[in-house]
């Protein structure tokens, strides 16, 4: 998010879980100016349903935070199933508002996809 939306150089862009959580969490205006773009259709936007899971944690441990302090980690740790209890449904609104933009689209994970990624890797090693 430190170029400006007008320096990417396609209409299409691939959002990892930081760019939903800074939207979600409000926290960056360039997030929300982003989204906008895609919400608008001047950008298509992709992600991976990885990205999902690590924002639904992600985001567990934001709202802990602003509830209980510091420490969301040993939080969550010490009472694993009452705050996901006390707080799923406030994440499922976030993830459903994400989930509910015009242009984006949502792509699975195969494992032939982690074999890819693997050799691609291995020729920077």
């Amino acid at each position: 998010m430190s170029r400006p939306i007008s320096a990417i150089g396609s209409n299409r862009v691939y959002l990892d879980t930081n760019a939903f959580y800074l939207l979600l969490r409000e926290v960056a205006p360039q997030a929300t100016e982003l989204f906008r773009e895609i919400e608008r259709g001047n950008l298509y936007a992709y992600t991976s349903a990885l990205s999902f899971d690590e924002l639904a944690y992600r985001l567990l441990l934001g709202l802990i935070r602003d509830v209980y302090g510091k420490s969301p980690l040993d939080r969550l740790r010490q009472d694993e199933s009452g705050m996901v209890v006390e707080f799923s449904s406030k994440v499922d609104l976030l993830l459903a508002r994400v989930m509910s933009y015009p242009h984006l689209t949502v792509v699975s994970v195969e494992q032939s996809d982690i074999l890819s990624m693997r050799e691609i890797s291995g020729n920077f090693a």
